[in-house]
């Protein structure tokens, strides 16, 4: 599904149903989307100007998100945002990871600024297990950071290698 707007005119999309949205790729932007329906927006490209809020059960698995001028990521829910690559473009970002598996096996990266001011925080069993971060904060919860790669020369990585055994 090719998804557009009108000039100027932001548009809102929530998808809500289970595997909602799934591998839509959006034409233009500005776009407000929410993903709260079982594994919604999976495997979705979302360009800089996009609002996303990804709030329930492996919403956001497998997408690429780019996100300009800095701003937050955020992704509450088991298995938000898993297995996918966030891109912060000319400012630093923040990543909020929150649930059983949520942001396991990501990447966090950045282009045009200094991305060991990132900061990241994994709360719940297993987040950010297996991932690539400039920098983390906080790691709460048995097993959250797990063989995580943490420094600025791992959340720069251009072409991750994912982990073969997660």
């Amino acid at each position: 599904m090719r998804l557009g707007y009108i000039q100027g005119v932001p548009q809102k999309l929530y998808c809500s149903g289970t595997k909602s949205c799934k591998d839509i790729t959006p034409v233009l932007g500005p776009l407000s989307l929410k993903c709260y329906g079982d594994s919604a927006c999976a495997g979705m490209k979302f360009g800089a100007s996009w609002k996303i809020s990804c709030t329930k059960s492996d919403t956001c698995k497998d997408i690429t998100w780019t996100k300009k001028g800095g701003g937050t990521f955020t992704c509450t829910g088991d298995g938000t945002c898993s297995n996918s690559r966030l891109i912060c473009v000319d400012k630093p970002c923040k990543l909020i990871c929150e649930g059983r598996h949520a942001c396991e096996n990501v990447v966090l990266s950045g282009k045009g600024w200094d991305n060991t001011v990132a900061t990241t925080t994994c709360k719940g069993i297993k987040a950010c297990r297996f991932a690539q971060l400039p920098r983390v904060a906080d790691c709460i919860g048995e097993e959250a950071c797990y063989g995580a790669k943490i420094g600025s020369l791992y959340g720069a990585s251009p072409n991750p290698s994912p982990n073969p055994n997660p």
